[in-house]
């Protein structure tokens, strides 16, 4: 029993010292004598702290660029708390990375940006689809020539694509629909809707009703009628 409570307390003060608490508080918390909390942390080589940390901000499952932090790991000899994150061209592989150097952006992904790793043939991102990987670069990432669902063409970064902050060629935002038909439906008006950041265009269907459809859904002709015809 001795043994139990002793890797309890140990596996608590690993835990709470990871995100700044002090001896005294973690005694406080978990309703047991200041000094047994003290050896544990003499016996695990940690500082004692006479304050917990309060400027302590949980980063837990928050992106900085292509990196996802999972959880604190330690603090360094300033205070400063190491997280363990994961990127996104790897999501089984780890690093550690300063709060400093994720707060300051200085620190957005595992070097897969310069290395080129993404490769990103035939893989689609919203309407478009890389088709061809370029020979230039842009701010250090790999540069896409890429096919829209409307049939245009854009060259966009793995940065991009990968953040999903680019999706269309720009047809989703400026191209007007009005008046083209889709299978048995034809767009007579576009309505203030949005539906995952496409707009939403008024059909009429050949046997009269009239449905609202998204333009990627129209587009990609997943939805040709009203479902008189199905």
């Amino acid at each position: 029993m001795v043994e139990e409570n002793n890797r309890l307390l140990n596996e608590w003060v690993h835990c709470n010292h990871n995100l700044g608490w002090s001896a005294r508080k973690i005694a406080k918390e978990y309703g047991c004598g200041h000094s047994t909390v003290s050896r544990s942390f003499q016996n695990n080589g940690y500082e004692l702290r006479k304050h917990h940390n309060t400027s302590f901000v949980d980063l837990s499952y928050k992106r900085f660029g292509l990196l996802t932090v999972i959880r604190p790991l330690r603090s360094d000899t300033k205070g400063s708390t190491i997280w363990e994150c994961t990127c996104y061209c790897q999501p089984d592989k780890t690093l550690e990375v300063h709060t400093y150097d994720l707060r300051k952006r200085n620190k957005t992904h595992c070097g897969c940006k310069f290395k080129g790793k993404h490769d990103l043939m035939h893989k689609r991102f919203g309407s478009l689809t890389a088709i061809k990987e370029l020979p230039e670069r842009k701010n250090g990432f790999v540069v896409w020539h890429c096919l829209c669902d409307c049939k245009n063409t854009k060259q966009v970064t793995s940065h991009d694509l990968l953040r999903k902050s680019v999706q269309s060629c720009g047809c989703n935002k400026s191209r007007s629909l009005i008046g083209v038909q889709f299978g048995l439906l034809t767009v007579i008006g576009m309505t203030p809707k949005r539906l995952h950041g496409y707009k939403v265009w008024n059909c009429k269907c050949e046997c009269g009703r009239e449905i609202d459809i998204a333009t990627n859904q129209l587009s990609r002709q997943q939805i040709q009628s009203c479902g008189c015809s199905s």
